[in-house]
């Protein structure tokens, strides 16, 4: 009704809305829609002083998978500088999985695993102590993948 009234009084309308495309993201060859479902992995992290974590994470061709911890805390009163806000110990541990592009409508198993724990140093006034392990993996149902990083690090991973 509006718009019939202001064609009579000559303003001129707007034109109408363009049309609304929709893109999607090219698919690998063989790869089909919703094809390749979510699944868990179920990862364990060990030093030499024992379990630092362990627990369930899902993962999928659409989306990585992560758990981080992070601890800081003050350090020893013989140790703070006189720039104390900056002098903290740290204990932090990221995990992170992705699931690598494959031919396969089902997937194959091949993930990215991405892990890296930092620690105090072995001085009691300082420093900071960091492994990273990056390494591609293939997890079948058949048994747990065992992945060993510098440091004592080692990173079991199982198929769920």
């Amino acid at each position: 009704m509006i718009a019939l009234l202001l064609a009579q009084a000559g303003v001129p309308l707007a034109p109408p809305a363009p049309p609304m495309i929709i893109t999607t993201a090219p698919r690998l060859p063989g790869e089909q829609a919703n094809t390749r479902p979510r699944f868990r992995v179920v990862v364990s992290v060990r030093a030499p002083e024992g379990l630092l974590w362990s627990g369930a994470l899902w993962v999928s061709p659409r989306g990585p998978a992560s758990w981080r911890q992070n601890m800081m805390e003050a350090p020893a009163d013989e140790c703070v500088p006189q720039n104390a806000f900056r002098s903290t110990t740290s204990n932090e541990l990221n995990v992170q999985l992705n699931v690598l592009p494959s031919a396969d409508p089902a997937g194959d198993g091949r993930i990215s695993v991405s892990v890296r724990w930092s620690r105090p140093g072995s001085s009691p006034c300082g420093g900071i102590r960091t492994v990273e392990l990056q390494e591609q993996a293939r997890l079948d149902r058949r048994g747990p993948t065992i992945l060993k990083g510098d440091g004592g690090l080692v990173v079991e991973l199982r198929r769920d």
